[in-house]
């Protein structure tokens, strides 16, 4: 329950200032429009704090937090505060996918209201970029955001996942909510 409270509360401050301005290390850096102001010794100071499932931009700095994708040795930067969070998904669907050759198996996230519309703002402002899927304080997923998505929906879909551990993922995920 504390753990729900606490991401309940980071999600509502990630979303209280979508003007202000992303500060690290001394510079000043635009991250896909959202303009948050940060102290970077804080960033330094919380660089391997527990991140909530959810949603989370991608920076090209350093004083974000590392994190290594799931099965990957390529490494990211993310963003601490998320953009929605397991309590914004409304139905999660495991699915599996026959359009090419190769037959994978994803999970599609319907969102709440309010994870509609902070998707709709981080896809629209991230066009050309990155967001990144974290679960279990996990990189399992980085995503290049083609356009901007209104219809709140996203999915893991990035394949290499059995349905066992689709099934396990979905299982967390609810019981964060």
């Amino acid at each position: 329950m504390n753990k729900l409270f606490l991401c309940f509360i980071l999600l509502l401050v990630a979303c209280s200032d979508n003007n202000a301005q992303i500060k690290f290390d001394d510079k000043l850096l635009t991250d896909t429009g959202h303009n948050i102001k940060e102290d970077s010794s804080t960033i330094k100071k919380h660089h391997n704090t527990i991140l909530c499932t959810g949603w989370y931009y991608i920076v090209d700095v350093e004083s974000g937090f590392k994190r290594q994708l799931d099965k990957s040795s390529d490494t990211f930067f993310i963003y601490p505060k998320p953009i929605v969070i397991a309590a914004n998904f409304t139905k999660l669907e495991i699915y599996e996918s026959n359009e090419s050759e190769e037959k994978y198996i994803g999970m599609t996230m319907r969102l709440d209201e309010i994870g509609t519309e902070n998707w709709s703002v981080a896809t629209g402002k991230s066009i050309g970029k990155q967001l990144a899927f974290i679960l279990d304080n996990r990189l399992l997923y980085v995503a290049k955001v083609n356009s901007q998505i209104t219809a709140g929906i996203t999915a893991l879909n990035r394949g290499g996942y059995s349905r066992v551990e689709l099934d396990n993922f979905k299982k967390i995920i609810e019981s964060e909510k």
